[in-house]
Formats: C-alpha cells, sequence, structure tokens
C-alpha cells in the first residue's frame, strides 16, 4: 500500500469516528433525558451505555491520528499500535460501562419501581435501536475497509447498543402494561449483554499486544509468494504480526551457499519487494539469509 493509500485510509477512519462521535453524544443526551423524565431505569442505564461509545469514539479518533504518524527513532516501526491500544480502551470501556449499568438496574431493583416510564421512554429507545444499527452497519462496513480493529470494535458496541435499546424498549413497554419490575430487569439483562461483549473483545485485544501470530491462512499466503522468487530454496521461520492496521513479517530463508553476500542481499531485497508487493497490510519485512544446509 502506497503512502497515499494510507493517508486516504486514515482520512476515512478519521471521518468515520468523528461520526461516531456525532452521533453517540447526540443519542446519549436524548436518551439521559428521556431516560430520566420518563423514568425508565432501563434507558438511564441505556444512556449510560451510549455515553461509553461517545468516549469510544473519541478514543478510536485519537489512536488513528496518531498510528498514522510515521516511523521515528524511538518508533521504528512506527506507531500502528496506537489502534491496537485504542481498540483494547474501547472493549474495556464495554466492560466497565455494562458494570455500571448493571449495578443501577440492581439498585433500582431493590428499591423498587414506584413510576411508570413515559411513552417519551419507549419511543426514544425504539428510535435507538434504528440508528445504532445504522451506526453499525456503516462502521463495520468502513473498518473492514479500512482493516481498522478498533473501528470493528466500535461497530460492534453498535450493535450492543442497538440490542440494549431494543431491550430497554421491551422493559419499557412491558411496565407500562402494568409490570414495572420489567424496567430495571430488562436494564440487568443489557449490563450482562454488554459485559460478555467487551470481555470478548478485550481478550481479542490483549491478543495482538501478545504478537499472536496472525491466522493460518494469511501466513500461507506469504509464504507462497516467497516461495516464488527465484532461488529461495525454503523457508526456515516465519513470524507474522499484527502492529494495528498492517503486519509485520520477519522470515528466514535458505539459499544457496555458494552464492555471494551481494546476491544474497539481493534475494533479501526481492524477497522484501515480493511480498510488500502482494500483500497490502504488510509495512515491515525483515528477511534473514541462511545457507542451504
Amino acid at each position: 500500500m502506497t503512502s497515499d493509500e494510507w493517508e486516504v485510509r486514515h482520512r476515512k477512519g478519521e471521518v468515520g469516528a468523528f461520526w461516531g462521535i456525532i452521533g453517540n453524544g447526540v443519542l446519549a443526551a436524548g436518551k439521559l433525558m428521556a431516560g430520566i423524565f420518563g423514568h425508565s431505569t432501563a434507558l438511564v442505564a441505556d444512556g449510560i451505555h451510549t455515553s461509553a461509545d461517545a468516549l469510544s469514539s473519541v478514543v478510536v479518533l485519537v489512536g488513528i491520528r496518531v498510528g498514522k504518524q510515521p516511523a521515528d527513532d524511538d518508533h521504528p516501526y512506527g506507531h500502528g499500535r496506537a489502534e491496537s491500544i485504542a481498540a483494547k480502551v474501547v472493549a474495556l470501556l464495554l466492560v466497565v460501562a455494562g458494570a455500571n449499568t448493571g449495578w443501577q438496574a440492581i439498585d433500582a431493583l431493590i428499591r423498587g419501581v414506584n413510576h411508570l416510564p413515559g411513552a417519551v421512554a419507549l419511543w426514544v429507545a425504539l428510535i435507538s435501536v434504528v440508528l445504532k444499527e445504522g451506526m453499525f452497519w456503516y462502521h463495520h462496513r468502513l473498518g473492514k475497509e479500512i482493516n481498522s480493529k478498533a473501528m470493528l470494535i466500535h461497530a460492534w458496541e453498535h450493535r450492543s447498543d442497538a440490542l440494549s435499546s431494543l431491550c430497554a424498549a421491551a422493559g419499557v413497554a412491558g411496565a407500562r402494561a402494568g409490570l414495572l419490575w420489567l424496567d430495571p430487569a430488562a436494564g440487568i439483562v443489557v449490563a450482562l449483554f454488554v459485559m460478555r461483549i467487551g470481555i470478548s473483545l478485550t481478550i481479542e485485544a490483549f491478543h495482538e499486544l501478545m504478537d499472536r501470530q496472525i491466522d493460518d491462512e494469511a501466513v500461507d499466503l506469504v509464504c507462497s509468494t516467497v516461495r516464488s522468487v527465484e532461488r529461495v530454496s525454503k523457508i526456515d521461520r516465519i513470524r507474522i504480526r499484527e502492529a494495528g492496521p498492517y503486519v509485520i513479517v520477519d522470515i528466514e530463508i535458505a539459499i544457496p551457499a555458494d552464492i555471494s553476500v551481494a546476491e544474497g542481499h539481493t534475494i533479501a531485497h526481492e524477497v522484501e519487494n515480493a511480498v510488500k508487493g502482494k500483500h497490502q497490510r504488510v509495512r515491515n519485512v525483515m528477511v534473514h539469509v541462511n545457507p542451504v544446509n
């Protein structure tokens, strides 16, 4: 991927994160106001969830902006890990938001519900379902397009918020039908759902922090490219790790023992250029040359 293509990629990510901030901010304010004035514990809990989404949108934006900075003396592999850090923060925010939501809902259930939720709470919850599902598809498509794990996790935040809004709407509807306890009970279900997604995404994000090897299919594709380079006898070792939106390849190749150092250097460059040319996500390739045993 050329520098111009990377710039376009980062610009799209910034625009997506910016719209996430606007959309989540407006929805969070609307839910909290409707939940408070409409006497709905479930919708207030859902509003807190959306507020966490708004904060995570800011985290994603910062991560993308820092991640696009070029390599320097202190960060020779670039700043792509900034997006990885953003993904971890966003996932942890989901866990915290879920725990806070659950605590408020449990407290309301213990204290008892004395107010009938208003119709405004029901309508706002239903509108949120539609808007958040739309935001999920927008950010999910964008995350796939620009290969941003932070953006993809952010998209799943929208999906979890859409489902929690649906659950809140069901709770409000049930309470308005006479079962007042259904409103805080729905808040507890929302909390458990949000925490489950957050924990799952947190575990996945930490795998990248620990430099887990990418999937076998991707490794096989890179190996196939390397073997296509003339005079590469075999691959002795290959390690491929993710660094935010791109990957770093460390590879040891075996070449004929009777060729010169200069020829070996040329082959190593041919391998590097072949891998970078055929695999867009590859940013850095380190090639070590061994003689054939």
